[in-house]
């Protein structure tokens, strides 16, 4: 391993989050379903703070090879610290399922809010447009190059 590759490890180690208990997690209804997971509301048991919970089945991330897919969506998360992208508390692991964990945005999403209007005010446009960009500048200044942008995969604050 080189010198340069040797530091990209430690400064990963450095960012990846803690293992959390997902019992310590009230699951609640579903907010989203992705092709490959299931986003849920949970509530803290400890407190009154709620959560996202991305719930991925560990059969399928190894039956499609999806585990280091699953190892840098956890790494680029735990690299973020901007207001438009949602805090990363960290991942679960029981025996059927992986689960990414953030704070919850209260605006909903993207996509969603775009089948319900027919046509936004100019004003509100451009403040959705300006978050979407402002994600992106983020993640480009973290060097994260962030390939499955869409309208379902962004949340909107309120």
């Amino acid at each position: 391993m080189s010198q340069k590759n040797a530091k990209n490890k430690k400064a990963e180690v450095k960012y990846l989050p803690k293992n959390l208990n997902i019992k310590d997690y009230d699951i609640r209804q579903t907010l989203d379903k992705g092709s490959n997971s299931i986003i849920k509301l949970s509530k803290a048991m400890q407190g009154n703070k709620f959560f996202a919970v991305k719930k991925i089945k560990k059969s399928f991330i190894i039956t499609l090879n999806k585990v280091n897919r699953i190892y840098n969506e956890i790494l680029s998360l735990s690299l973020c610290e901007s207001n438009f992208i949602p805090k990363y508390q960290g991942f679960a692991i029981d025996y059927k399922f992986i689960y990414i964990i953030t704070e919850l945005l209260t605006g909903g999403g993207l996509y969603p809010l775009l089948r319900s209007e027919v046509k936004f005010p100019l004003d509100q446009g451009r403040i959705y447009a300006a978050q979407v960009v402002l994600i992106l500048e983020h993640l480009h200044s973290k060097n994260i190059i962030y390939r499955d942008s869409k309208t379902r995969k962004f949340f909107i604050w309120s």
